[in-house]
This record gives C-alpha cells, sequence and structure tokens, in this order.
C-alpha cells in the first residue's frame, strides 16, 4: 500500500507542475484570450462575480490583502483601482511579471512573490481579504489550500473562492473534447479558427478538477470557516467548445442567460464563488 500512495503522491505533483508549465508557457496568450476588453469568458466573467463580492466587504487595512494565484494580475489590477495594495503570489515568474507591469502602470508598487498556494509564506492571522481564482481546479489536495486560506485570515476576515462546477452539464464533453486536441482532427479546427481570426486551440497535458457547492462547502467548514453564500455564475445552453468557435454568439446568449445563475437551476452554472468568513 505504501508503494501506491508514493505512485498517487508523485501522479498528483506531476498534474500539478503540467498545469504551471502550461500558463508559464502560455503567459500573454493566457491574457489576452481570456481578459481582452469586450471578450466574455468563464475567466471574465469569474473575475466580474468576484470583484462584486469584493466590493461588499470593508477593509481596515487596505494593504491586508492578498490574491493567491494572481496569474497575469488582472484581479491585482482592478483592486488597486479599488485602492485595495494587495500582495500578489503565483507559481509562474512570467505571470508575475505581467502583474508587475499592470500595477506599475497604474503608478503603484507591485507587492509580487513566488509560492504556492498549499505552502504560504505568510504569517498567521495577518490578512482580511483573500481571494483564489482558478488554482485550486489543479490542486489534487486543494483542501490543504482552503486550510491555509482559513490559517492566514484574521478573525472576521473573508475568503473569495471561485471554482468549476461539477454538477453543470456543460463541461460534461470534457473528456471527448480534450481527446479530440490530441489527435490530428484538431489541425482542421485550428485552421479554421486561425482562418477567421480566432486562437487556435491548445491540448493540455493535465485534468482540472471540477467541485460540488457540498463539497466545497464542506472543506471550507472544516478549515474553520463560515459559508455566508455560494454564488453561481456562467450559464450557457451549449457546451465547450462552442464557445470558443463562435465567440460573438457565444457572449450574446451569455448574457441573455445571465438571470438563470441567480434562479434555482442557477446549480448547473458552470461556476460558483464561495464567499466564508473567519469568526
Amino acid at each position: 500500500m505504501a508503494g501506491d500512495d508514493s505512485t498517487t503522491v508523485v501522479a498528483e505533483e506531476s498534474g500539478a507542475k503540467a498545469a504551471r508549465d502550461f500558463f508559464r508557457d502560455n503567459v500573454a496568450d493566457y491574457d489576452e484570450a481570456h481578459y481582452t476588453e469586450g471578450f466574455r469568458s468563464f475567466m471574465s466573467v469569474r473575475q466580474q462575480c468576484v470583484l462584486e463580492e469584493v466590493d461588499k466587504v470593508v477593509l481596515q487595512d487596505p494593504t491586508a490583502a492578498a490574491d493567491f494565484g494572481c496569474g497575469p494580475g488582472q484581479l491585482l489590477a482592478e483592486l488597486a483601482r479599488r485602492n485595495v495594495d494587495a500582495v500578489g503570489m503565483d507559481t509562474s515568474a512570467g505571470m508575475l511579471g505581467l502583474s508587475e507591469e499592470k500595477i506599475k502602470a497604474l503608478g503603484r508598487n507591485p507587492r509580487l512573490a513566488l509560492g504556492d498556494i498549499r505552502h504560504l509564506p505568510v504569517p498567521d492571522e495577518s490578512l482580511e481579504l483573500v481571494c483564489s481564482n482558478g488554482v485550486i481546479e489543479y490542486l489534487a489536495d486543494w483542501q490543504v489550500a482552503v486550510q491555509e486560506f482559513a490559517r492566514v485570515l484574521k478573525p472576521g476576515g473573508t475568503l473569495i473562492l471561485p471554482t468549476t462546477n461539477a454538477l453543470s452539464p456543460i463541461g460534461w464533453p470534457d473528456f471527448v473534447t480534450e481527446r479530440i486536441k490530441r489527435t490530428p482532427l484538431i489541425k482542421p479546427i485550428n485552421a479554421f479558427l486561425v482562418k477567421t481570426g480566432k486562437r487556435p486551440v491548445r491540448a493540455r497535458t493535465f485534468k482540472g478538477d471540477k467541485h460540488t457547492p457540498g463539497e466545497f462547502r464542506e472543506a471550507i467548514r472544516g478549515a474553520g470557516l463560515e459559508v455566508l453564500k455560494i454564488r453561481y455564475f456562467y450559464f450557457l445552453p451549449w457546451p465547450h467548445p462552442f464557445d470558443r468557435v463562435f465567440p460573438k454568439l457565444n457572449a450574446a446568449l451569455n448574457r441573455s442567460f445571465e438571470w438563470v445563475a441567480g434562479s434555482p437551476i442557477g446549480v448547473l452554472s458552470e461556476g460558483f464563488v464561495a464567499v466564508a468568513r473567519k469568526p
């Protein structure tokens, strides 16, 4: 059994490394693909929802905030525009470089660090606000990260943590599309995308996990935090990768279906944000 456990740990770390390498090698493209002005994607809508929740938090110290897994610095820049000088941490030096450019362009001094969200180089109970977008989906031991977020929060501090929803049918065909991306079938698809002015699809060599609202609540409560709300976002009437093939139509449909995320069937949305507080 010990041998099996060791193999599992190695495989999990290998998957996390593959995810880090993928985003590191596609730094500029990731930033442009998901956060271009006027473009609507899962990532941009996720950030919009996170910011709406951030705007409800009253901070006593605008420097006692952090974005763990800050990526290209989009959230950090929006926080800076709100006079919140958050610490940004990521595993990619390239992503931190983009973050630094954005913060300096706003006339502020960036506070950035390389690091792993499962081992935060942050003192206990030192932060009033913790955000982390699009990281825990690539960690098999994501509950460890939640424990770390709880550790560094001050009593009364807020955690805003989004993830991908395992209950959403939008992502169910992903295992098929990811296989197609690694076959010759992707060549004519990418040729069509490039010809029509769109970005080609890249195959991933790692698996992104999805979470159910129930297990998310349990992990957050298990870390000693109080779950204040679960908010759903990004409902679509069709699965991936139609959003990449028809981005304008996808954006229009997504806007028209925005109301669904707040309805009883919002639980089928592709993502949700958990807002929690440390007692």
